[in-house]
């Protein structure tokens, strides 16, 4: 994560020392409110521990013009929640004073989690707002914590607050929804797991969006609201990749737990595989060999073999016969030399047509490649198709490329 991190960010910032003081920055997202049912969320940073290590921050939901009353969603680093083990915590600030601190018998081992600097932190708040009660849950990069708030609750708005209370936090986007009693009370993992945006979020910055731009506060009633922060760049990343191991027959591809990169296409071949990659995450990600950030092809192998052997006799004895022997180690069974053996005769021992071909540089052309001919004073058909068995390139003035085909039988 690179140390400057003001770039494509909104930045808000807190000079107090007092822990409970809020500097946020509301957005109202315009997001009709009469129903029960809402999601807020975004992805927060905190600066590098080099910068400073007193830091916290997050959400705050249903919030009023000046963000100091509302249902706040409060992150501190491991190092500023020291031996309390308080990162996280759902707060009830009316006025500016903090009314209620929920779930405050929360106390988290440091050994098993951790809030660190200059990493990024997924926050995604699902609400229940009847009006007498207020149900609150949060999930800090899969991580859940609970509110349920019965007395003197705070009004419904459609507002939400990016804010600090701690040193400075980075905010890459903000969303609101509209979502169902189904979606409440049965999040899906896929969204609260996602490494960047929500599955539904990620549907709607490349759906509509793409023709609409993105809606933010205009419209009237409007069920959502997503607002980017600066230029976003959306990386697609083109893989051509040899199989390191024999040939094989693959299945399907697999991210491991890379979840910033998504395959886009894949054509999955039995010696490579091509690959259209996009970086979903809005920031620099890796895909490498180690564990994790991988992309698989998952398949099986084809195996090296001995000993199949596989002689046809069934030939016309009155027909000039030239014997044939073709080695393999990857024929895997009988069947398979059987197949061959056939394709051979339906193919091979016909009276193919074989051309030696030059012609002006043509690096796009491959071997198996399957082409037409016209040229009329050699009596070729045009319709007849050649498949490629070879070819060569050489440079002589220009880049000129030799091929040889030879006839298909129909």
């Amino acid at each position: 994560m690179p140390s400057n991190l003001s770039k494509s960010f909104l930045v808000t910032t807190s000079n107090s020392n007092n822990p409970n003081s809020f500097s946020g920055a509301v957005k109202d997202t315009g997001i009709d409110i009469t129903g029960q049912y809402f999601s807020f969320g975004t992805t927060m940073y905190f600066q590098p521990k080099a910068f400073t290590t007193r830091q916290s921050g997050g959400v705050g939901i249903f919030t009023n013009a000046t963000s100091n009353t509302g249902y706040f969603i409060r992150v501190k680093t491991s190092q500023t929640a020291g031996l309390y083990g308080d990162e996280f915590r759902i707060i009830k600030v009316v006025n500016g004073a903090v009314v209620k601190v929920f779930n405050d018998n929360i106390n988290l081992q440091k050994d098993t989690i951790g809030i660190q600097e200059g990493k990024a932190y997924k926050i995604d708040i699902f609400a229940r707002h009847t009006g007498s009660v207020v149900t609150i849950n949060a999930y800090v990069n899969g991580f859940l914590i609970q509110a349920i708030d019965s007395s003197s609750v705070i009004a419904k708005s459609s507002r939400m607050s990016l804010f600090a209370n701690l040193g400075s936090a980075y905010f890459d986007y903000a969303y609101a929804l509209k979502i169902t009693a189904t979606e409440f009370n049965s999040p899906s993992l896929t969204d609260i797991y996602a490494s960047q945006f929500s599955k539904s979020i990620v549907s709607l910055a490349y759906g509509e969006f793409f023709a609409n731009g993105i809606e933010r506060v205009a419209a009237a009633n409007k069920e959502k609201y997503i607002e980017e922060f600066g230029s976003i760049a959306r990386e697609i990343r083109y893989i051509k990749k040899r199989y390191d191991s024999a040939p094989s027959i693959p299945k399907f591809t697999y991210e491991n737990l890379n979840s910033s990169v998504k395959v886009l296409y894949a054509n999955l071949m039995p010696f490579e595989t091509e690959l259209y990659l996009i970086n979903n995450s809005g920031m620099s990600t890796l895909v490498d060999s180690s564990l994790g950030t991988q992309i698989n092809v998952i398949g099986n192998n084809l195996i090296k073999t001995a000993g199949i052997v596989y002689q046809d006799d069934q030939t016309n004895k009155y027909a000039s016969q030239e014997p044939i022997t073709f080695t393999s180690e990857w024929l895997q069974d009988q069947n398979d030399a059987i197949e061959l053996s056939n394709f051979i005769k339906s193919q091979w021992s016909k009276n193919n047509t074989i051309l030696e071909l030059e012609l002006f540089g043509n690096p796009l052309l491959s071997i198996y490649d399957v082409i037409t001919v016209s040229h009329s004073f050699s009596e070729i058909d045009p319709n007849q198709k050649f498949v490629i068995t070879n070819i060569s390139h050489s440079w002589n003035d220009g880049l000129e490329t030799t091929i040889t085909a030879r006839s298909i039988v129909a």
